[in-house]
């Protein structure tokens, strides 16, 4: 009895875990003074994190048969932490990137782990994207944020500098935040959400009264998303949609509903915003320019640092220090910023022998899972990591990751229960799968 109430606790921490994600309450241990990439901490998930590893650890341990096989993924993270700590200047940094990694990889872990279900667990993450709308709606109709050390949350309004605003004729606007760091990564969230009730609606049977919630949650979810005004986020979310539509669907009638739900609430609200939307979208005026140009530079610095450190990299988390300590030291700290392409940014840090090391640790360790994930959902995170780099670089983007991957990979029974309890793991855990 013991056993199945721990089972259970252990179970609803990461639905919790799921249901917090977004918010970034944070312990500050070294502040980055306007240097967010400076700035290490410790996430209050984090610490919710590590203790369902330590409940797991306790209680599952001797049912792990994979234990004698995780030899090699210990291996490859360890020669990764080695390179990456030895050869960099701020050493702070690539330890809290590669915990951050592996933080995620254990998130992915618990998901497929076979004691999760599924459906309560996307429920959890929708419940919580949900709230950070209804926060993220109030931010962009007041045009201000407000802080809060509990939530995690920091003053923002479309008079400060650094903001994310956006300006034209009318004056500046901000862009909804939520209560994640910038207005792009809770699109990347709200996307991935919107894509997640899409997969659900085809692969389990909810009921028309589930049905009418989910599409509900679709409407506010697509409300916040236009109010973060991320373009890399809309394009991403459509284009995945699109190849979404063209796979197998079990119910088409459905997914024409849902997808002409979010074409629609994207229509009215362009017809209401519609100075808003010209300017984003064809990237006119001061600040876009700025931004345009700011971007392309990123590249010609990426380069000059990938030319310099072709195989180890510049380290986990340093670019932006190597950015100050090899080509310009003379800017705001505020304006080092990563560079905004999350697949490049990966091979500037870790060089190509890091780049081997990951690609061999992903397919030893997800070579059964990665082929059965959605097209939409690799799609989605393509688009994303081709524009911005908080996929990478930010803790809240890793973990994006291993919610998206780890809701949408096949369960792995072994992993967390013994043989006699596989049978009824396998019942509960679902399986949003490629194929609906």
């Amino acid at each position: 009895m013991l056993k199945s109430l721990l089972e259970k606790i252990t179970r609803y921490f990461v639905y919790l875990l799921l249901f917090l994600l977004p918010w970034q309450t944070r312990l500050i241990l070294r502040p980055g003074n306007g240097w967010e990439y400076k700035t290490v901490g410790i996430f209050g998930t984090e610490i919710l994190l590590w203790l369902i590893l330590l409940l797991t650890v306790i209680f599952y341990l001797r049912h792990i048969k994979a234990v004698r096989k995780i030899d090699l993924r210990v291996l490859f993270f360890v020669v990764l932490a080695a390179i990456n700590y030895w050869i960099v200047p701020d050493k702070w940094a690539v330890v809290q990137q590669l915990i951050h990694v592996l933080e995620a990889g254990l998130l992915f872990w618990f998901l497929i782990g076979g004691q999760i279900n599924r459906l309560p667990a996307v429920y959890a993450f929708l419940g919580g994207l949900s709230l950070q709308v209804v926060l993220a709606i109030y931010q962009f109709l007041n045009q201000s944020t407000f802080a809060s050390r509990l939530l995690g949350l920091t003053v923002h309004n479309s008079a400060m500098p650094g903001a994310s605003v956006i300006e034209n004729l009318d004056g500046r606007w901000l862009r909804a935040y939520g209560g994640l760091p910038h207005p792009n990564i809770l699109a990347g969230y709200l996307a991935l959400g919107i894509v997640l009730i899409a997969l659900v609606l085809q692969c389990f049977s909810v009921g028309r009264r589930g049905r009418l919630v989910l599409l509900a949650d679709t409407v506010l979810l697509t409300m916040g998303l236009f109010f973060t005004f991320s373009r890399a986020a809309w394009l991403a979310l459509f284009v995945s949609l699109l190849v979404y539509g063209f796979s197998g669907l079990k119910d088409k009638k459905i997914f024409q509903s849902f997808s002409f739900l979010i074409l629609g609430i994207f229509i009215i609200l362009s017809l209401i915003f519609a100075p808003l939307l010209i300017t984003r979208v064809t990237a006119q005026g001061r600040l876009e320019t700025i931004s345009t140009s700011e971007r392309i530079a990123g590249y010609s610095e990426a380069w000059q640092l990938l030319k310099k450190h072709p195989f180890f990299g510049v380290g986990a988390g340093n670019y932006t220090a190597a950015v100050y300590g090899e080509l310009d030291s003379s800017r705001q700290s505020w304006t080092y910023q990563p560079l905004h392409n999350t697949w490049v940014l990966m091979l500037v840090e870790l060089g190509l022998v890091g780049i081997l090391i990951i690609l061999l640790a992903l397919l030893y360790i997800f070579k059964y899972s990665l082929f059965d994930v959605p097209y939409a959902l690799v799609v989605l995170f393509i688009i994303i990591g081709l524009f911005d780099h908080y996929l990478w670089s930010l803790y809240s983007g890793l973990m994006l990751l291993a919610v998206g991957a780890g809701l949408t990979s096949p369960p792995v029974q072994v992993q967390l229960v013994s043989p006699r309890h596989a049978t009824k793991a396998e019942h509960d855990s679902g399986f949003i799968g490629r194929e609906p």
